[in-house]
């Protein structure tokens, strides 16, 4: 291998590594907020699907629901799944077909399950209209600049006070505002030293706010659009289903009768969503030409 092929793939390597770290540290940044409410009240209406499971001996002590399908359910998507599995896959042998068959099926049938359990938590990640997105930058954008005016409205003592604090609470965090917050002495301690840094530092925070501001109107004028239907939790159970069922051979479809729609649906209704017909969100991956089905085309001929 080349120097330049080397150096291709560690810098794919190290793209990937950066990947992950930004994926791993995304969940501590923006933490999934879990849609509890409903669930309790599907579990309180009696809803088969849903589980109460406790973590500790009393409620209190932290409860969970968990979306399950029954077990008529199971054996009724199971069903469904052999009737339209290939037999063998060409390659390799099985000693057991049916035996091997019962087991795709039970992780299939596990795998829909899990997406349909993380339904409502995709729903909580969908942003608002591009109107209230841009309402909310304006907002932000007013609330700094209130804060500016506030800190406008406070006397040099009342500023150097506050700073004080500010400085000895943010210090045990690892933030210095003050170069000699190192002191075993506490900054309310020095009041000549905490008004002149406060000043200092009101001059140096008034500059920053101006750029925020700025930034933020930039950024509320030029705020790229949310694409929602590809991002719609509905479509994605579509597009993660076509892509399971064309690797593993059986027929993707847009019929309302096939067995993709009963998978579709099933995941639809253990999640929560109410639809008519789950032709459409189907319709719309078979037509996406990226794909499973058409990628896969692409690589057999060699595009």
């Amino acid at each position: 291998m080349s120097n330049d092929e080397w150096k291709e793939v560690r810098d794919f390597q190290k793209r990937a590594d950066e990947a992950l770290e930004l994926f791993n540290r995304s969940a501590a940044a923006f933490p999934v907020k879990r849609e509890v409410a409903s669930l309790r009240a599907r579990h309180d209406a009696a809803d088969p699907n849903v589980i109460k499971i406790y973590h500790g001996e009393k409620d209190e002590d932290g409860v969970e629901y968990r979306l399950e399908f029954t077990d008529d359910q199971k054996t009724e998507l199971h069903r469904v799944y052999l009737a339209a599995r290939p037999r063998g896959d060409g390659v390799t042998p099985y000693p057991d077909e049916n035996e091997r068959a019962e087991f795709d099926a039970s992780v299939f049938v596990g795998t829909i399950e899990r997406w349909a359990g993380a339904i409502g938590e995709f729903q909580s990640t969908i942003p608002a209209t591009q109107k209230e997105r841009k309402r909310s930058m304006e907002s932000a954008s007013n609330a700094i600049m209130k804060f500016d005016q506030a800190l406008d409205a406070l006397d040099s003592a009342a500023l150097g006070y506050m700073y004080a604090h500010i400085v000895d609470a943010l210090a045990p965090r690892g933030v210095q505002l003050s170069p000699a917050d190192n002191q075993i002495t506490s900054m309310v301690d020095h009041p000549v030293r905490a008004m002149v840094e406060a000043g200092e530092f009101r001059a140096r925070l008034r500059g920053i706010i101006e750029a925020v501001v700025e930034a933020t109107k930039s950024a509320s004028d030029t705020l790229p659009k949310h694409e929602h239907t590809e991002n719609d939790p509905r479509y994605q159970a579509a597009a993660n289903l076509e892509k399971v069922m064309v690797r593993t051979g059986l027929p993707f479809n847009s019929s309302e009768t096939g067995p993709a729609a009963t998978f579709l649906r099933a995941i639809f209704e253990l999640g929560g969503i109410d639809i008519e017909k789950v032709s459409y969100w189907l319709k719309k991956v078979e037509d996406d030409p990226d794909n499973e089905a058409a990628f896969l085309k692409r690589m057999r001929d060699g595009q």
